[in-house]
């Protein structure tokens, strides 16, 4: 699938520390964890709007919060959760500064429904090569409902880029399948594709999510990438991943965690 969700894998006291620490990076911002009015306000903290949902912006902000104390065990708990998955050695931890980027999601009006916009991979796919130069984590330090802005992801979607790198490469240079040509291509050639892409009735939309859909023969399916707080949810970056909007009544508190390969 290119995703795999392992359940409490952050010890609880841990997770609420973090989650302590990231209302308190948010209040610092105008953010009051006991305010709601003030959480799609955003106070000074600068806000983005991707896809429909409303998020901070990049800044140094996002990543106090994987740098302060509170973080220091996340490091750990990753890397025990990459070995439990790919088994001891295949990934290594570095002496690196433990934590990750705060990726909170609050809240706006509004009925949820499979994104359109957005749609990227972290990593292009490049013909002929089997394994990703990076992986993906998200902590969830709190509940991650359905429709609560939890990233969205197209399950197998990596191993489908790679099947399509494949066949557009030439024996003349490695090929290197970017998000826009791979969607540009896949929506040409599949109907799927081109209504996953496109504006559309929110209702009819909403049956995208979990449908099985087979496409050049890889299965592939659109997932929320939910979970409970003390989940961590590990994503090859070559799949197709957007974020989506948080119709919830509570906030979407993530931290996303990168793994890159060395050599």
């Amino acid at each position: 699938d290119g995703v795999v969700r392992l359940p409490a894998r952050i010890a609880p006291t841990a997770v609420a520390a973090m989650r302590d620490a990231m209302w308190a990076m948010l209040e610092a911002h105008g953010v009051a964890r006991a305010d709601r009015q003030t959480w799609t306000v955003g106070g000074a903290l600068r806000w983005a709007e991707i896809a429909g949902a409303l998020r901070p912006g990049p800044g140094d902000a996002l990543w106090s919060v994987g740098r302060a104390a509170a973080g220091a065990s996340l490091g750990a708990a990753l890397a025990a959760a990459v070995d439990e998955v790919f088994g001891p050695g295949v990934w290594a931890p570095i002496d690196d500064p433990p934590g990750g980027l705060a990726m909170p999601n609050l809240p706006l009006a509004g009925a949820w429904t499979v994104p359109h916009a957005a749609w990227h991979v972290d990593e292009p796919t490049t013909a002929g090569r089997p394994d990703p130069w990076g992986l993906l984590g998200f902590a969830c330090l709190d509940d991650v409902v359905p429709g609560g802005g939890a990233t969205v992801a197209i399950a197998g979607s990596h191993r489908r880029l790679a099947r399509l790198a494949d066949e557009l490469a030439t024996p003349a240079a490695p090929y290197v399948l970017t998000t826009d040509v791979a969607l540009a291509a896949l929506a040409q050639a599949e109907p799927w594709f081109a209504e996953l892409i496109a504006p559309g009735d929110a209702a009819a939309r909403a049956r995208l999510l979990g449908e099985p859909y087979l496409s050049a023969g890889v299965p592939l399916r659109v997932v929320e990438l939910t979970g409970a707080a003390g989940d961590l949810v590990l994503m090859d970056p070559r799949c197709l991943h957007t974020v989506s909007a948080n119709t919830s009544d509570r906030a979407r508190l993530i931290m996303r965690l990168v793994c890159a390969r060395q050599g």
